[in-house]
Order: structure tokens, then sequence, then C-alpha cells
């Protein structure tokens, strides 16, 4: 008696529903050519899925014969869309390769579908109908087909060892989900060579699909370790709660038909049920702590930038704040460099107010304008800005904005910007280079850099207030020294006068006597001498009239006119000044 369903319709429906649901997300989110060729990718396994479903239930050798000929052009395909998708995402210059690619696999399918040449007949194997001996082709389309599969693991790992950042974590989320996927397909032609090992890897397709969908839609990638893990333990777990209800259904039928009878099929339906439920709690847990053990280092200086945002607020210098977060933040991610840019008041560009780096050497600018393709960027979305999603955005839609983007952000080698908002101003910006440990930032370390972004703002914009207080503080008392000279002026004045005009008075008295004795018998030294000292005291008289006019000046402007506007006679202006000079 052949079961109405058996593990490989369950594996197909599965797959089917999978790929299915990702070719939805592809059609509806996807905009380049890449994400539609991923989408026939899996539109094709999907289908696959389908007569794989259908076929553990067929009961007629014919009819299985011509599903598994339909299905043998699916798989036909499937290395083809792959290699596609590996040669735009590696961006391979083989385009005569690709199209061989696609003509062999078109006249493959037609023989497989008109001929007994590939699949000619069908054999009971594992509950189910499988495709019996291979036919005279099989052999060369099976060769040709493993040949795509390694090629484009090849392609993959050349490129991999060549690319950076990004692109390497997205070939290296490419080359597991690769290997996971066909290392699980391939297991459907054992039982045609004779081996008979059931095709448990049909289950491991729907992770392949679900990762490289994952490397190929999202640009914000997770580490490749965070992706194994959960993966690791979806399947650990999932296995379990699947695993033990069919293990009971199939394994254990002849026993639980002799103790329950015709209701033996309540025994694991409640347990696949109980196990459905807890499940979930399951995977949640060991997710959580396989996840703690793997996230130690980045949880702790996640805290401690957190602890570090709080306490900005207290520092009033506005470069020993700057000095601060830069420094905090290179030591505690461990990044090549950081550095942060401030409004400058006057001009409001934005110029750099400081930078640090743990001995890497990279390109810096002391201002960056208000209408750079950086600064409205971070006005548009007001989060941070990635720089290799800018880069992927560049090359997947070719936008000269994006571009320009793209360029800047080079120019400073800046891997993330986080930007600083108050209200709706933008007031600084913090430029982080890469981790020293290579590994890409993740969605929590966004999170965590915009926590930090919005309390350094609120401490930049106190310590600027400071500072200005500070520049009024002194300007007012400048401006009130200068009033109280203003007010002392004139009994300074005077002062000034009655000294001026007693050494006027005295150097006069000086030259009278001079005159009366000039003409007496006198040696010629004396009379030299006296002459020298009468053009000293003529020098003194000079100087008391001058010092006198620079008096009667600094009173005038000291004090208040009573003209009010009147025409200047601007030679007299500038000769005041000259001699107040």
């Amino acid at each position: 008696m052949i079961p109405n369903l058996n593990l490989f319709s369950i594996a197909g429906i599965t797959l089917a529903l999978t790929c299915f649901w990702v070719t939805l997300i592809l059609v509806f989110f996807g905009k380049t050519k890449l994400h539609k060729i991923w989408s026939l990718f899996n539109l094709n396994v999907g289908l696959w899925g389908i007569g794989a479903f259908y076929i553990g239930q067929v009961t007629d050798p014919v009819l299985a014969l011509k599903i598994w000929r339909v299905l043998h052009i699916c798989v036909i395909f499937i290395p083809i869309f792959n290699f596609h998708v590996v040669y735009i995402l590696c961006n391979l210059d083989q385009p005569r390769l690709l199209k061989f690619f696609y003509v062999q696999g078109v006249l493959f399918s037609l023989f497989c579908f008109a001929t007994p040449w590939v699949v000619p007949s069908v054999k009971w194997v594992f509950d189910s109908f499988y495709f019996g001996n291979p036919g005279l082709l099989f052999y060369f389309y099976f060769a040709i087909w493993a040949f795509i599969v390694g090629y484009s693991h090849y392609e993959l790992f050349v490129v991999y060892l060549k690319a950076r950042d990004r692109l390497r974590n997205q070939i290296l989320y490419f080359f597991v989900g690769t290997a996971l996927g066909f290392s699980g397909g391939i297991t459907n032609f054992l039982p045609v060579f004779g081996i008979k090992l059931y095709p448990f890897g049909n289950f491991t397709i729907p992770i392949y699909c679900i990762i490289v969908s994952y490397a190929i839609l999202k640009f914000k990638l997770l580490d490749i370790k965070v992706a194994i893990t959960r993966t690791s333990v979806f399947v650990a777990v999932y296995s379990i709660v699947l695993g033990i209800p069919f293990y009971i259904a199939f394994g254990w039928r002849t026993k639980l038909v002799y103790l329950f009878g015709d209701n033996w099929w309540m025994v694991p339906l409640i347990t696949s049920t109980i196990l459905a439920t807890v499940g979930p709690f399951i995977y949640l847990f060991i997710q959580q702590r396989a996840e703690e053990r793997l996230f130690q280092e980045q949880r702790r200086y996640q805290a401690t930038l957190r602890q570090a945002s709080y306490g900005m607020g207290r520092i009033k210098d506005l470069r020993r704040l700057l000095n601060l977060i830069v420094h905090i933040v290179t030591r505690t991610v461990g990044l090549d460099f950081s550095s942060v840019y401030v409004t400058d008041q006057d001009d409001k560009n934005f110029k750099l107010g400081a930078s640090r780096s743990r001995g890497v050497r990279f390109n810096i600018k002391g201002k960056i304008t208000r209408d750079s393709p950086l600064v409205e960027k971070l006005n548009e979305i007001r989060g941070p800005v990635v720089y290799e999603d800018i880069k992927q955005r560049t090359h997947d839609f070719g936008d000269r904005q994006l571009a320009k983007l793209e360029a800047v952000m080079k120019e400073i080698d800046a891997a993330v910007v986080v930007p600083s908002f108050i209200d709706e101003n933008l007031i600084a910006f913090i430029v982080l280079g890469k981790k020293s440990s290579g590994r890409l930032y993740s969605e929590e370390d966004l999170i965590v850099f915009s926590i930090l972004a919005n309390q350094a703002a609120l401490a930049i914009e106190n310590a600027q207030f400071y500072e200005d207080v500070k520049k009024t503080h002194e300007q007012l008392f400048r401006a009130e020294k200068m009033a109280t000279i203003g007010t002392m002026a004139d009994g300074l004045s005077h002062q000034i006068n009655n000294r001026l005009h007693a050494l006027g008075f005295i150097a006069g008295d000086a030259l009278d006597t001079i005159k009366t004795k000039k003409n007496s018998n006198l040696s010629p030294d004396m009379q030299e001498l006296i002459i020298d000292i009468e053009h000293a005291l003529n020098r003194i008289q000079d100087n008391v009239e001058q010092g006198g006019e620079i008096v009667r000046g600094l009173l005038k402007y000291t004090r208040k006119g009573e003209e009010g506007f009147s025409p200047v006679d601007l030679d007299k202006l500038i000769d005041a000044s000259v001699e107040l000079s």
C-alpha cells in the first residue's frame, strides 16, 4: 500500500512554499537584473518542489514518468540560473559561456521532454516512483550539470579571494548557501546510480534559497557566523520537531495500529502538535544562548558606548568633548580611525572638530560644505549612511547622485557616517572607519551609534552654547572696561593736562633763562652745551603741545556729541586719526 503522504512529498511542498514566497518578495522588492534572475531561479526550484510533491502521491508509473521528464527540465535550468546569478554578482566577462549554458539547457530540455534518451523509465524506491536507469544522454546531461555547478563555485571562490568588505561577505553567503543547496539536491541522483540513500538533502534546499536571497536582497549583511549559527540552530531544532512525529508515524505504525487501532494517527498528530508548540521556544532559547557567546565582545562595547553617551553632557569644553567622542569610539569598537565634523557657525559648513586613529593612515578633509552629497543624504534619511550600501546601490542602479556620494565617502575613507540632529538641524556627524577586525557593522551597531550621535548632539549644542556665553561675557567685560575708561577720561585728562602744562612752564622758564645767558662770555664748550639744552627744551614744548592735542581728541571721542549728523571734512578726520595713532 502506497502512503498518501511521504517525506519526499513533504520536502517538495516545503520547498515550493519557500521558493514561491521568496519569488514574491523578489518581484515586489527586487529592482535589479540580479533580483530578476534570482526570482527565476526560485520560481524554477518552486515548480520542481510542486512536481516532487505530486511524485510522492502518484500511483500510476506512466504518469510518474511524465512528471519526472517535466521535472528534469527544471533540474536542467537550476545550475544555469545559479551560474547567471554568479555571473552578475561577480561581474564576470564570459557572455559566450553563459549563452552556451542556456543553449545546451534548451536542447537537453527538448530531448528530455520528447524522447526517452534522458529519463527512459521509473522505479519504485522509498515509497515513491523515482526515475529509473539512466538514458543514453543522461550521462552527458549530468556531466554538464555537474560542471556548471563546480564552475560556479570556482568563480565564487576566485572572486572571494580578491573581494573586500561587503562583496566578500556577500559572496561568502552565496558560496555557503549554494554548497549547502547543491550538496542536498544532488542526493536526488543517488537512487538513479543504485545508491539506496534517502534524499534527505531536499530539506536543505529551502535553507539555501533563503540564505542566498538574504545575501542578494539585504545591503547591511549580518556576519556570516551569525547566519550559520542561526541556520544550524534552526535546522537542528526543527529536524527534531518534524522528525520525531514522522519517525513515529512511519517507524512505529504497526505497533500503533496494534495498540490504538484505527485511531493510531492520533499519536503522531498529538506529538507533532506538542513539539510544534514548544519548538519556537526551544529555538529562541538556544539561539539566544548561542548569540550571547557569539556577540559577547560586540555587546560589551555597545554597553560601553551607551554609558559614554549618557555622560557626555557634563563636558562643557567643545574641543575636549569632540576629542573624547573619537577616542571612545575608536578605542572601544576597535576602529581604524574615527573623526567628527561640527557645524561652523559662521558659514554653516562642517569643519573637522577632532580625529583619532589606531596607527592607520587615512584620508581627511578640513571642511565639508553644506551642499555636499553626503550632507544632503544625511538630511534626507536622518540616519546612518553605510558606504557599502551606497557602493552596491550605485553599481545596481547607476545613479549619478549616489556615485557622487560614494566618491565623497571614499575621499574621507568613511565606512559609516552617523548624523547628529537637534530638531531639524544637522549640527554634526561622526565618520567611522573600518573595524580593525574586518567584521561588518551590524544593525545593532548602527542603532547604538545613532544613540551615541543623538546624545553627542545635545552635548555639542551645550558646549557651543557655553562657548558663546563665555565669549559674550568677555565682550561685555571689555565693553564695561572701555565704559569705565570713558567715565574716567575727564578726570584723567585734567590730571594729564596739569602735568603737561607744568612741563611746558618749566621748559619755557628754562628757555628764557638760557636766552638771557646766551650772549654772556662763555667758553665754546659751554656755548655748545647751552645750544643742546635749548634744543631739548624746544622738543619738550613741542611734545607738550602734541600731548594736549591727544588729550583733547580722547575727550571728543568719549563725550556724547550734541550736534548729531553733520558734514565731515575727510582731510581733517584723517589728520586727527594720524595724530591719535
